[in-house]
């Protein structure tokens, strides 16, 4: 479902949601800031942007999923509220995300999720458990989030949905988080307004994008086994050995790796060989088998991606 959205209105006619909405604050002689429900309005010379979570906005929490029709009913309800025109705005950021409810713990899949190529993982982990698993790029333009949904909105003081409580929730989120990632992943090199989000195509192009970022994500806790068919020289011991404790400890494993690599016992070379390796052991089902907390998240997103979005 959509989510947050960030949108910008330029003009002269982006001042009547002045006439509509008495502003929160006046911090300029043409700044100035307001809200209307959870969305946040603020009004400076380059024109007035709106952000905030559309699902709050109509249904007052983000947990149940909207429709597309939904989304279109909480434009059409901010329109006849600020009196702006949003086939006017120019789209500023988005946010395309699911809830799925777990068998397990969230942190017990949160804690498979590998490092990506190109990307940059933040993890929140605390005393409780990991929490949450963030990949953006360097750039800023797009991000991935998975986190306990539930805890979340516990630790926010804010309330479960029914369909929800006392679950096991994830959150998944896809974010492209400003104008040019828009333009280059949406709209053809083109600026989009939040009409178009409501879109069939677009929408099913934004779900698509989703669920391919969330397939290239490595990851990992993969059941090891031996082949009792063939013989097992030494060399294939090791590499069966080396996977098992990849799967089973990749944190430990990335550590030893990289004080290698800064020891200089490693070279980039070799590095690149270990790297490529590991990559292709990850295809390699002759001696592993999936993990179950994975597969069934997979399951999951797929459906949601195919019937859901």
């Amino acid at each position: 479902m959509i989510d947050n959205i960030v949108f910008t209105v330029t003009g002269l006619k982006a001042k009547v949601w002045r006439l509509n909405i008495k502003p929160d604050y006046q911090t300029g002689a043409d700044h100035y800031t307001g809200h209307i429900g959870n969305m946040a309005i603020h009004e400076t010379l380059n024109g007035v942007t709106i952000n905030g979570s559309i699902a709050k906005y109509i249904q007052g929490e983000n947990e149940t999923p909207l429709t597309r029709e939904q989304v279109a009913e909480g434009l059409y309800k901010l329109e006849k509220e600020t009196g702006l025109n949003l086939k006017q705005a120019i789209l500023r950021r988005v946010e395309i995300g699911t809830s799925i409810i777990l068998q397990n713990p969230v942190a017990e899949y949160l804690r498979n999720f590998d490092p990506l190529p190109r990307y940059k993982r933040i993890k929140i982990d605390n005393t409780a458990g990991l929490e949450s698993v963030t990949y953006h790029t360097k750039t800023g333009a797009v991000a991935f989030c998975i986190y306990d949904k539930n805890k979340e909105l516990a630790d926010g003081g804010e309330h479960i949905p029914v369909l929800f409580q006392d679950c096991n929730i994830a959150r998944l989120e896809y974010r492209i988080l400003n104008r040019t990632g828009i333009k280059s992943l949406l709209g053809n090199g083109h600026d989009l307004t939040p009409w178009n989000i409501t879109d069939k195509e677009t929408y099913r192009t934004l779900a698509g994008q989703f669920f391919d970022f969330y397939n290239s994500i490595p990851k990992t806790g993969r059941r090891i086994f031996i082949d009792g068919g063939r013989e097992l020289k030494p060399s294939g011991f090791s590499e069966v050995l080396a996977e098992a404790y990849k799967q089973g400890h990749p944190e430990q494993y990335r550590a030893l790796l990289q004080q290698a690599i800064d020891r200089g016992i490693v070279s980039s070379k070799s590095t690149e060989r270990i790297r490529e390796k590991g990559r292709k052991n990850a295809r390699n089902y002759t001696f592993s088998d999936t993990n179950g907390l994975i597969t069934e998240l997979d399951e999951k997103v797929q459906q949601w991606a195919s019937y859901g979005a």
